[in-house]
């Protein structure tokens, strides 16, 4: 699981030897195992422009929760948009659930659920409705948060853990 800061391109060489030496496992504070990032795959990957959480496995069952069976599973979104939105615009982000979460008169922060989207939908549902968003971060797959992974840093899945 790693905490992608907006601007970052996971797909792009050298992503995982950034991490490597900038980064250590979250989870215990220790640099990472020799041969852990070998033959990694993006499951769930972002845009370059969105920041949040993303995955990356070497473990089949991992890629087929995450791409096959990507329907099934909910991916929970932050966003802020500038100006006020109201109510009655959020059915235009269908097929998303969205809320607003936090409201001022020159921001508007939603939240966003949607199953199994794409890298870049959430942001071409918000310009489809209107919105401009300025900040999409992911907070959440499935049942597994975000919270506390510092932006570039990652940790390994625990075993007891699902999506």
């Amino acid at each position: 699981l790693v905490h992608k800061p907006a601007g970052l391109d996971c797909h792009a060489p050298g992503f995982w030897a950034r991490l490597q030496r900038d980064g250590q496992d979250a989870l215990h504070g220790r640099p990472a195992v020799p041969g852990l990032f070998m033959h990694q795959r993006c499951v769930a990957s972002l845009e370059t422009a969105e920041s949040g959480l993303i995955v990356f496995s070497q473990v089949p069952g991992i890629a087929r929760r995450l791409l096959d069976d990507a329907p099934l599973v909910e991916h929970e979104f932050a966003i802020e948009v500038n100006g006020a939105v109201q109510p009655e615009h959020l059915p235009r982000l269908r097929p998303a659930r969205a809320s607003i979460n936090r409201q001022t008169e020159t921001l508007t922060g939603l939240r966003v659920v949607l199953h199994g989207p794409e890298p870049g939908q959430i942001a071409a549902l918000c310009r489809n409705a209107g919105l401009a968003p300025t900040v999409l971060r992911r907070l959440r797959i499935g049942r597994l948060p975000m919270a506390g992974l510092a932006p570039g840093h990652w940790r390994c899945l625990r075993p007891q853990e699902r999506f």
